[in-house]
């Protein structure tokens, strides 16, 4: 029989593994194209899920899955850009969304989102010029508000689901 510490590893290695699938899935399978270059996905929703139910180690769950996203969809220039953003997004929220209430969860999620599309501006700046990253503004935005609305009923799903994960 496993010792109790071995267990709690096992479980978050395959909650981490089933998160990061849940990102590639919800990001690359569910999108709505959205100009000039991007698409809108419930992918952040998942991440903050993630951030929620493992702590700062949704970091790597958000980077890698939305990454691997990027790179089977076609985007491979946005793919290190994404995977620093995301991973950016999930470690915010892996820090600040266990155990939070309704306001304190609601500001984690704004500000991710903000980093989220400031680094979107920054990537599409040196990779595509400043017409381009201004041009991505708006949609990243949208991209943004989506994120939040679904991350709010996701992760307070996730608070109460994560006692019983014994992670």
């Amino acid at each position: 029989m496993p010792k109790p510490a071995q267990s709690i590893r096992t479980a978050r290695l395959a909650a981490s593994g089933l998160m990061t699938a849940m990102v590639f899935i919800f990001t690359f399978f569910i999108k709505i194209p959205a100009p000039p270059n991007g698409y809108i996905h419930p992918g952040d929703g998942i991440i903050f899920l993630a951030g929620e139910i493992l702590g700062p180690i949704g970091a790597v769950c958000a980077g890698l899955g939305s990454a691997l996203a990027d790179l089977a969809g076609g985007y491979a220039a946005y793919a290190a850009p994404t995977f620093v953003i995301k991973a950016a997004m999930g470690l915010l929220a892996g820090l600040t969304l266990p155990g939070a209430g309704w306001a304190r969860r609601a500001a984690a999620l704004t500000l991710a989102e903000i980093i989220m599309v400031g680094g979107y501006a920054l990537a599409d700046t040196l990779l595509f010029g400043g017409a381009a990253a201004a041009a991505s503004v708006m949609m990243n935005l949208v991209q943004g508000a989506a994120g939040i609305l679904l991350g709010m009923p996701l992760c307070a799903m996730g608070a109460r689901l994560k006692p019983r994960l014994m992670i």
